[in-house]
């Protein structure tokens, strides 16, 4: 914690992901109480909260500082494994 930047990211990161992870909890009880939305409802409005996260979350596997290039991962794992573990199937019995 003596560099400034590092401090600082690791102060930051936890206040923003309770700010968001918080503001999520409250919209949802919002739309659910106060508005009478089902749950199923409430939730497929706040899926354009999550489409830029999702469209956006291959450009930092190749941004500066991610640590892939030391740890030897190849772009072509990256996306194969993008493009397939969303689709696996659960194999546990709730899922059948």
């Amino acid at each position: 914690m003596r560099r400034r930047a590092f401090a600082a990211a690791n102060t930051s990161a936890p206040v923003m992901n309770l700010t968001s992870n918080g503001l999520l909890f409250l919209l949802t009880r919002y739309l659910q109480s106060v508005l009478d939305h089902s749950a199923l409802d409430a939730g497929i409005m706040l899926l354009p909260l999550f489409i830029p996260l999702a469209a956006l979350s291959p450009l930092t596997l190749t941004g500066a500082g991610s640590g892939s290039e030391q740890l030897g991962q190849s772009r072509s794992i990256r996306t194969v494994s993008m493009l397939v573990l969303p689709r696996a199937r659960s194999r546990t019995p709730s899922s059948r």
